[in-house]
């Protein structure tokens, strides 16, 4: 989940890219190859560094929800013992396993008799198949019966639609991710082309046109501006 913070920083960090783009085109006392290097430095850099915050922010949300989960699907807060726990989960998970995969009613059944008789190990075993097959009914009886644990279903049920890994947007607001690409670097499809560019080295135009020729701005996305 991308919170505010996140958001209003990378925001902050485009616009200022936007406006140093700017600041590039209209300086005079540029050519035109190395107006096309100085952008193409602007936005290998500002790619790089909303890329290391996508990551920090992938690699923190696998890290709260792995944490999350252990909280509320483990057993190692209740038994000190790490073997005991180990051995009192798998035997409730084995209890939860002869419930028959879609069968709710017998789910709920069974957290309702672990809860009444004090098997926190087994009621967290309901739990975690209850919130691996989708049943809302469930969780929901489980956090009726334990208030506490509501603001970490709810923070769980928050990061279960966000990636923590790879590189497809996932999420609509993941958008904010995605660096507006100049149009002057528009035929430049790939990242290294791109980089030895901003390091002030020669890449031919793909479809061996001039290095450094002029762009319609008619070509940039297929649309007129």
């Amino acid at each position: 989940m991308i919170d505010q913070d996140t958001e209003a920083e990378v925001a902050a960090e485009i616009e200022t890219y936007r406006r140093r783009l700017d600041s590039v085109r209209q300086d005079p006392q540029l050519s035109e190859e190395g107006r096309r290097n100085a952008i193409a430095r602007l936005y290998s850099g500002v790619t790089s560094r909303i890329a290391g915050r996508r990551t920090a922010l992938a690699s923190s949300v696998g890290t709260e929800r792995s944490k999350l989960e252990g909280d509320l699907f483990g057993a190692g807060y209740y038994l000190r013992d790490q073997v005991a726990a180990a051995v009192s989960l798998r035997d409730a998970e084995d209890r939860v396993d002869r419930v028959p995969a879609g069968d709710e009613d017998g789910l709920s059944r069974l957290l309702a008799r672990a809860l009444r008789n004090g098997d926190e190990i087994l009621a967290k075993a309901c739990l975690r198949r209850g919130w691996d097959e989708g049943s809302n009914r469930v969780v929901n009886e489980y956090a009726d019966a334990r208030p506490d644990k509501v603001p970490a279903i709810e923070r769980l049920i928050d990061l279960r639609n966000t990636s923590a890994a790879g590189d497809a947007v996932t999420d609509l607001r993941e958008m904010i991710f995605i660096v507006p690409k100049p149009q002057e670097l528009a035929f430049y499809y790939s990242d290294q082309q791109i980089a030895a560019m901003a390091e002030g080295g020669d890449v031919p135009m793909p479809g061996g046109g001039e290095v450094y020729g002029s762009f319609p701005e008619a070509a940039y996305n297929g649309h007129p501006r």
